[in-house]
């Protein structure tokens, strides 16, 4: 059986969010960071930090059913889009990206989720925390500075 990797709207998901039973069916992973999380999350979502990749990445077969639905949220979709390819990469069946991650479904869906500015968290936006895995030509930020040493 082929992979299926697809965008999903914020709204699409809310509408899945609504089902009760759509966390059993899912998978549902945030790969945000913990001060993210603390500003703003969605209801069901494991969050697996991003900049911990080192230490999940490597049990992701074994810690999740490689059929079932897999969602994976970050702050604008970026970050969620690398691994959720990873993740297609690794074999799970069908993967889906959350268009403009949980910023977007703030302001296009439930105003009630706050949004926030990760500036405020002092680093620069991881854009590749993979990079060395799967994606070789990508870079990511910390603290202000590439993985290369460029600020």
């Amino acid at each position: 059986e082929e992979s299926v990797f697809e965008d999903i709207q914020p709204d699409e998901l809310h509408v899945k969010l609504q089902d009760p039973s759509f966390s059993e069916k899912a998978q549902l992973i945030d790969i945000r960071e913990p001060q993210e999380v603390d500003k703003a999350s969605l209801p069901g979502f494991k969050v697996l930090s991003l900049l911990q990749f080192g230490t999940w990445g490597p049990e992701i077969n074994s810690k999740f059913d490689l059929q079932k639905d897999t969602y994976i949220l970050c702050h604008h979709g970026i970050r969620s889009l690398q691994v959720a390819r990873w993740l297609q990469a690794k074999g799970f069946r069908k993967v889906y990206n959350i268009s403009g991650g949980i910023h977007a479904y703030a302001e296009k869906v439930n105003p009630s989720v706050p949004t926030y500015a990760r500036e405020s968290f002092g680093e620069r936006t991881p854009f590749n925390i993979l990079a060395g895995h799967p994606f070789k030509t990508a870079n990511f930020y910390l603290r202000g500075k590439a993985s290369d040493g460029r600020k």
